[in-house]
């Protein structure tokens, strides 16, 4: 009836838009399942009053006497066998009703709800989505080389794109993925997760580590020398703070996700060392996604902010060693979170990429790091402490070998992988959320 009118509907609270595709879908799931509800509720009301009226039930109010149904009117706080006291006034009951209903109406409209997250199989195409802003914001950071650097490293303006959906309101309500990307840079395919997850009423931050340091680095090499993965979870929480300084924002239900050199930087903003560092007032992610990401570091001091973490990786991937990955795992889960750990078969490094199948880079199997709870990180083959950018140089230059490694797109996985991320984020930052089918 409304679209014949030439209406749309728009309820700010409950993230339905009818101009939007992912609206209309939800307005019209919303209404099927309202109208189904009220069909059940009146076929066993009519059924229960035909039983009835074959036992010979009179049905209706029964009938009192005037001076009866005077006395009920009177009858309140008071109860029915007891007079009021001295002084004590009685409310008729339909009175106390409505005032116990305007006082829970009240409540409601005082509280904030938090804003629903509406999942769809598969994914929107994001070509196809409307509706989503997008704005490059940019927010203070820092350049610490290892964490022991946290606190006294140069200040540092961060960029990023968000992806905010259709309809959020001023409320401290909408839930975020804040990610970041891998060595390649902010790939146009990694992009693609903005539009995607904003449809679906969860906002996103690309942080864009690399090209806000272009001082420091712009080639391939010298960004992985001079930028390390401690700069990486530094931007992260820097996003975290700034996602909460915006009235749009929930920062209590903002999940940190990175891809290969920006996955292990995600795991590694779990362990409690680096959030207590990076974040004294605080501030925590609510959960940990990790795609693809080496597991060739652990930290002397295991203890996490537990929060949960969700590692996804191919079981091709040449770069992964399960067994290592298992041996981190193990050690967050004694450190205080959950981890679940996901091999897809068949799929290789960056399966979410837009390149075929082909040969790239170098090994990193050979290194191991290991970070002490000053905040040091050192190189377990030659003990050496990755404290500046020529001992990175010699220490990657020893550990990593000239055997390339394959990637490869791979759209059943990134379709796979897209259920597993709206479970997890289902389950940690989800509200009112349904995984729907288009």
């Amino acid at each position: 009836m409304l679209e014949t009118a030439k209406v749309d509907l728009y309820l700010d609270q409950q993230a339905i838009d009818t101009t939007t595709p992912a609206g209309r879908m939800s307005f019209h799931i919303t209404g099927a399942f309202a109208e189904f509800e009220r069909d059940m509720i009146r076929g066993r009301v009519n059924a229960g009053l035909a039983r009835a009226r074959a036992r010979g039930v009179q049905l209706g109010r029964p009938k009192v006497s005037a001076k009866v149904e005077a006395d009920a009117g009177q009858d309140g706080l008071c109860g029915s066998t007891r007079k009021a006291g001295a002084g004590m006034t009685c409310k008729p009951r339909s009175v106390m009703r409505c005032e116990w209903l305007l006082a829970v109406l009240l409540l409601l409209l005082l509280t904030e709800p938090a804003m629903p997250i509406y999942l769809v199989d598969p994914w929107l195409d994001p070509d196809a989505v409307r509706g989503v802003r997008e704005e490059f914001v940019t927010f203070p950071g820092s350049d610490p080389f290892a964490p022991r650097d946290i606190g006294r490293a140069p200040a540092r303006t961060v960029g990023g794109l968000l992806f905010l959906p259709a309809t959020v309101g001023r409320d401290h309500a909408t839930p975020a993925v804040v990610m970041l990307h891998g060595s390649a840079g902010m790939i146009r395919d990694r992009a693609k997760y903005g539009p995607q997850l904003a449809a679906m009423g969860i906002a996103v931050l690309l942080v864009e580590t690399y090209d806000s340091r272009r001082d420091l680095a712009t080639g391939f090499v010298e960004r992985v020398l001079n930028i390390t993965e401690t700069m990486f979870v530094a931007d992260a929480y820097a996003a975290l703070t700034y996602l909460a300084t915006r009235p749009e924002m929930d920062p209590h239900r903002v999940v940190l996700a990175g891809f290969s050199y920006g996955g292990m930087a995600a795991g590694y903003a779990l362990y409690a060392q680096m959030a207590d560092a990076q974040a004294p007032d605080g501030l925590r992610f609510a959960g940990h996604v990790a795609y693809y990401a080496p597991c060739i570091a652990r930290f002397v001091d295991s203890r996490t902010t537990g929060a949960p973490l969700l590692m996804l990786y191919g079981a091709d991937d040449q770069l992964m060693q399960p067994d290592r990955c298992e041996q981190t795992a193990s050690e967050i889960r004694r450190g205080g979170s959950r981890v679940d750990i996901i091999a897809y078969p068949g799929a290789v490094h960056q399966w979410d990429g837009g390149m075929e199948r082909r040969l790239i880079g170098r090994q990193l199997r050979g290194c191991r790091f290991r970070v002490e709870r000053d905040g040091t990180v050192r190189d377990e083959n030659t003990l050496l402490p990755m404290s500046g950018p020529l001992l990175r140089k010699i220490i990657l230059g020893l550990c990593s070998s000239g055997q390339p490694y394959p990637i490869g797109r791979d759209d059943a996985v990134r379709a796979q992988s897209n259920r597993d991320l709206g479970q997890f984020l289902s389950r940690v930052i989800g509200e009112q959320q349904g995984a729907l089918k288009q």
